[in-house]
């Protein structure tokens, strides 16, 4: 008859084994995998997944008009899927640097802050809350162009959790195509109205 602690012991070099042989496997499949990802898809210093999605489009609407509907984002709920509103005014101006919106439903959301307001030429944000995000970062500039105003709105975003960056760019492009496509209706009725 075999001793308890024999018994752990065999336990224990039996669970070892297949410890040791998940290893073999994720060493010979999964890590080269996430290497070649990584090097197909883009990634920051820490190795995770980088998403970017950046679209150029002309609203058919005057400068001002487009830049005072980006710039109010206290209002951009009236075109967007989601409810905004002003958490914290800015520093010098109730919707500029330092403003914190919050974009979302009931209480679910983001928070982003207002980090860069250049008037009619530029809005740069980030996302401080509400997110699984180490960082997510939103660029949009304006530029008077043939037939309206020239828009080019980038977003970037590293995940908190291993999430493919074609599937994370994939969800940049419909809030960035949401966004601007509210923002092209709302300026091209102001700006005949």
């Amino acid at each position: 008859m075999m001793a308890v602690d024999d018994v752990w012991m065999a336990e224990a070099r039996r669970i070892n084994y297949h410890i040791s042989h998940i290893r073999t496997i994720a060493d010979r499949y999964m890590y080269p995998t996430v290497a070649a990802m990584t090097t197909l898809f883009g990634s920051t210093d820490e190795g995770t997944p980088m998403a970017s999605y950046t679209t150029d489009t002309v609203i058919e609407a005057p400068r001002d008009v487009v830049y005072g509907i980006f710039a109010d984002r206290e209002r951009n709920g009236e075109f967007l899927p989601v409810t905004t509103r002003l958490k914290t005014p800015g520093t010098t101006e109730r919707q500029g640097v330092g403003a914190v919106h919050f974009l979302g439903f009931g209480n679910v959301g983001v928070s982003e802050q207002i980090t860069t307001l250049v008037p009619g030429e530029r809005i740069e944000y980030k996302v401080v809350a509400g997110a699984p995000v180490k960082s997510h970062t939103g660029v949009i500039t304006f530029a008077d162009a043939p037939g309206g105003t020239r828009v080019v709105y980038t977003m970037e975003s590293i995940p908190k959790l291993p999430v493919p960056a074609p599937l994370l760019e994939l969800g940049l492009r419909a809030l960035v195509g949401s966004f601007v496509s509210g923002a092209r209706k709302t300026a091209i009725k102001r700006a005949s109205a």
